[in-house]
């Protein structure tokens, strides 16, 4: 992992399985299957703590790394998951970037999210984050992930090629989580199944 100055202190991507006790997870093959469309928005809730965003499907689960990614952190804005997401082994955008993070509090309400896939394809030109959320933290509340099952995630590295030919600080942070951790950021009663990292090619 990269440290980062403006953002504080980067932790290693936080991979926990819960102890003590547990929410029941589900199981995701049982969930609606995602067709790779995102959603307009949030049907129901105002992301507050006692009205949290309410995420039911793939398509607002992408709806949230859409508006993340454009640059929308969500610091302090709750989320709540009603339901399995079947991710249905689709290329899947991550949750934030390493320079947009998600700074929100999701919880999962003991469901699962599964069946993912994560190809990179491209060469670094700078620090870049890779998972089912690519960074979350960094702001001046906290940042949660919390009763959440990821399971069947597959990340596979497919560039290939010189990276080396500048100075620019640059690579992959990859976690099945979360790619970063930067300050301020949390994950418990978090458990990872069935998930796998390829490297297929060569990069110097």
């Amino acid at each position: 992992l990269e440290s980062n100055e403006e953002q504080s202190k980067v932790q290693p991507p936080a991979l926990l399985m819960s102890t003590g006790n547990v929410t029941t997870f589900t199981l995701v093959e049982d969930a609606p299957m995602w067709d790779g469309t995102v959603a307009t928005g949030f049907e129901i809730g105002s992301g507050t703590q006692i009205e949290p965003y309410l995420i039911s499907n793939g398509e607002e689960l992408a709806y949230l790394a859409q508006q993340v990614n454009n640059g929308t952190t969500y610091e302090g804005v709750y989320f709540q998951l009603t339901s399995d997401i079947n991710l249905n082994n689709q290329q899947w955008t991550p949750i934030g970037t390493y320079t947009n993070s998600f700074r929100g509090i999701l919880d999962g309400a003991g469901h699962t999210i599964g069946n993912a896939r994560i190809t990179i394809s491209s060469l670094a030109t700078s620090v870049t984050s890779y998972g089912i959320l690519g960074s979350i933290g960094g702001g001046n509340s906290d940042t949660e992930l919390r009763n959440i099952q990821f399971e069947n995630i597959s990340i596979t590295l497919t560039a290939n090629g010189n990276t080396a030919n500048t100075n620019t600080e640059k690579g992959y942070n990859v976690g099945f989580v979360t790619g970063t951790m930067f300050k301020n950021s949390t994950v418990k009663n978090v458990i990872v199944k069935g998930c796998s990292v390829t490297d297929t090619n060569t990069i110097t």
